[in-house]
C-alpha cells in the first residue's frame, strides 16, 4: 500500500495511532512485523457496498476485503488476480476468463463462476445509478462455462474490457440480497470486516488468505476529518500525543487524503520515529 504524507496528515496520523489502546510492544512481533495498526482518514465511506459508490474512503476499506479478476502489480502493470490467468478473447465482444481455484471468501463460500456471473449482472442492473456506470457501460452480460470458466461479454469491440475488471470487485453470488451488505462486506480478500461505525473501521487479516496471511493483523481506520479543519487547540493535543507515541518506540502511518490510498496487502510501510525532536520539528511545519 502507499501512503502519501502531506505535512497536515502527520498530527492526525499520530494521534490515530495514540488511540489504539496498547503501548508500541503490543502491537510488534519477534520477527518486527506490526500487529496492530490504525491509520488517520479524512472521511467516512457512504456504503461499504463495492459497487455503488466509487470514492477514496469506499476504496480504502474494500480494495481489502474485495478482490478482482484482474489486479496491478505495484508499478501499475495488468496482471491476474482471481484469474488464474490472463483473460482469452474469443471473439469482438466475448473474453474468456479462466478462474483461480481453490479461492475461498470470508463465510466460507466457494469462489466461482457464479460468484462473477453474479457481480457483473449485478453492475449491468445497477446502471447509471451507480458511480461506477462510465468504468462497465460496455458489459452485456456473463456465463458460466463451467466452475471455473467465465465468459464475459460486451456490447461490441472492446479492447480495455481486461482493464476494466481490475475496478469490478466480486461479491459471492446471492450476496447483495442480504439487508446488511453495504455494511457486513464479504470478499476473498487479505483482510476481513471486524467492525464499522461512524469512527472507525477496524479490519483484520485473513487466516485463511490464498495469497497468505497479510503481514498486519489489525488495521483500523479511524475518521477523523481534515486535517485543516483542526483547530489550534486540538493541533496542540495531538502534538503533546504524538511526542509521547514517540518516546515510546511507537510507528507511525499517516494519511489523510484517501485519495492516495491503495490496498494494504499490496504495499505497505510505515516509519519508526523513536527521536522526539526530529518529530517535534516535523510536527511545528503543520502549525
Amino acid at each position: 500500500m502507499r501512503f502519501s504524507t502531506p505535512l497536515l496528515g502527520i498530527a492526525i496520523g499520530a494521534f490515530a495511532l495514540g488511540c489504539g489502546g496498547s503501548d508500541a510492544s503490543e502491537r510488534s512481533t519477534t520477527d518486527g512485523s506490526r500487529e496492530e495498526i490504525t491509520i488517520a482518514f479524512g472521511a467516512r465511506p457512504t456504503t461499504l457496498d463495492p459497487h455503488i459508490a466509487d470514492d477514496g474512503a469506499e476504496r480504502a476499506i474494500n480494495d481489502n476485503i474485495y478482490e478482482t479478476l484482474m489486479a496491478r502489480t505495484p508499478d501499475g502493470g495488468l496482471t491476474p488476480g482471481l484469474a488464474a490467468d490472463e483473460p482469452q478473447r474469443l471473439d469482438d465482444t466475448t473474453w474468456r476468463f479462466t478462474l483461480r481455484d481453490g479461492v475461498s471468501f470470508h463465510d466460507g463460500t466457494a469462489f466461482d463462476s457464479r460468484a462473477v456471473v453474479a457481480s457483473i449482472e449485478r453492475m449491468i442492473e445497477i446502471g447509471e445509478s451507480g458511480e461506477q456506470h462510465s468504468f462497465f457501460s460496455t458489459l452485456s452480460g456473463a456465463k458460466a462455462i463451467d466452475k471455473l470458466t467465465v465468459d464475459v461479454i460486451t456490447t461490441g469491440p472492446d479492447p480495455l474490457l481486461p482493464a476494466r475488471m481490475y475496478w469490478l470487485k466480486i461479491i459471492p453470488a446471492g450476496a447483495a440480497d442480504r439487508p446488511d451488505f453495504a455494511e457486513q462486506p464479504i470478499g476473498t480478500g487479505p483482510y476481513r470486516l471486524r467492525s464499522f461505525d461512524q469512527e472507525i473501521a477496524s479490519l483484520e487479516a485473513n487466516e485463511e488468505y490464498w495469497g497468505g496471511r497479510p503481514p498486519i493483523g489489525i488495521v483500523n481506520i479511524a475518521f477523523v476529518g481534515d486535517a485543516s479543519e483542526v483547530d489550534v487547540d486540538r493541533r496542540t493535543e495531538l502534538y503533546s500525543q504524538a511526542l509521547r507515541l514517540a518516546r515510546d518506540d511507537a510507528y507511525f502511518v499517516f494519511l489523510v487524503r484517501v485519495e492516495d490510498s491503495y490496498g494494504l496487502s499490496e504495499r505497505m510501510s510505515w516509519t519508526p520515529r523513536t527521536d522526539a525532536k526530529l518529530l517535534a520539528a516535523e510536527m511545528s511545519l503543520t502549525t
